[in-house]
């Protein structure tokens, strides 16, 4: 026995289905958009696309509260390789206006900040998202400290090697040179970058 349908039931049946489909579409559009008051990877990254949010971020992470004026001669000495002393009114000014009306209301509108137009205040909220990614910034590399270690230990057994100490005396001189001269090079460069 088949089962038959009237175009009406037919219809009903679609209509039945496609508002299903709209609601579950509906919910899942919801689900994707709630806002649990969390950064999404995206949004973190969105934030430090810009190197000035960088150093906003940077400098914040240092020195937890700052002013409108201090964060612009900060960041546009940075950015023109000077010291403040050095610094023209109009460097500080494109890097002002840059922080006033955009980079800092953006931080804030994240919850990343407390930005106070008004009075011109910077306040440190929430680095947490961050902090992974601001290593470099900071100048804090955490992998520069234990590579500096293995470096000099390389170079201190290289260097007993040179002078045949005990089993290292095996190793031919040539070899402990070129050891000795790397590890050098490589300490050097780790001066160089502090």
């Amino acid at each position: 026995m088949g089962v038959t349908h009237t175009a009406e039931e037919a219809s009903s049946g679609d209509d039945n289905d496609s508002g299903d489909l709209q609601r579950e579409v509906a919910a899942f559009l919801e689900d994707c958009q709630e806002d649990d008051g969390e950064l999404t990877k995206g949004d973190v990254f969105e934030l430090l696309m810009n190197r000035r949010r960088r150093d906003v971020l940077a400098y914040l992470c240092e020195n937890e509260e700052t002013t409108l004026d201090e964060l612009a001669t900060h960041i546009a000495a940075k950015e023109n390789g000077i010291t403040t002393d050095q610094l023209s009114s109009e460097q500080r000014k494109r890097v002002y206006i840059g922080l006033y009306q955009s980079h800092l209301p953006k931080l804030d509108d994240a919850g990343v900040i407390d930005y106070n137009q008004n009075r011109g205040t910077i306040k440190l909220v929430d680095i947490t998202p961050f902090e992974p990614y601001l290593a470099d910034e900071r100048g804090d590399d955490p992998m520069t400290e234990p590579l500096q270690y293995v470096t000099m230990g390389i170079g201190s057994i290289a260097i007993l090697g040179l002078f045949g100490l005990g089993p290292l005396s095996l190793v031919p001189a040539v070899a402990w040179t070129v050891l000795v001269t790397i590890a050098f090079v490589a300490q050097s460069a780790f001066l160089l970058l502090e």
